[in-house]
């Protein structure tokens, strides 16, 4: 959108111009006139284009800016969180589900102690 804004004064200037051109034509002035009056519609019509371009930009941004402060209005800069406590007591007994996973006859502090005692007795 803003692209389309910023070419605002060509667009204008050029336009006025072919139309002045156009008008020229139609009523049979010399061509040292149209081309004069054509010089004289894009300077003014590209001055013009310019200021309406600021213009538009200017409420462009002052829109967004109102819509940026209505969006962080509506939410806290900081948000307060009471004490969070991490339970880092993992107790497997009680858990069904790991229990079921695992099977009864499971146990890894066996498989802890015999890894631990291959790999000793291997790097010896």
């Amino acid at each position: 959108m803003e692209e389309l804004i910023n070419k605002l004064p060509f667009f204008l200037s050029t336009f006025m111009a072919l139309v002045t051109g156009i008008l020229g034509l139609i009523s049979n002035k010399s061509q040292n006139y149209i081309y004069t009056s054509m010089t004289i519609c894009i300077i003014s019509f590209g001055v013009i284009g310019f200021i309406a371009k600021k213009f538009i930009l200017s409420m462009l941004k002052e829109q967004d800016d109102a819509m940026e402060k209505e969006v962080t209005k509506d939410t806290p800069l900081v948000t307060e969180t009471k004490g969070s406590v991490i339970d880092l007591k993992i107790d497997d007994s009680n858990n069904p589900e790991i229990n079921s996973f695992y099977g009864d006859d499971f146990s890894p502090m066996e498989v802890s102690k015999v890894i631990k005692t291959n790999i000793i007795k291997d790097e010896k």
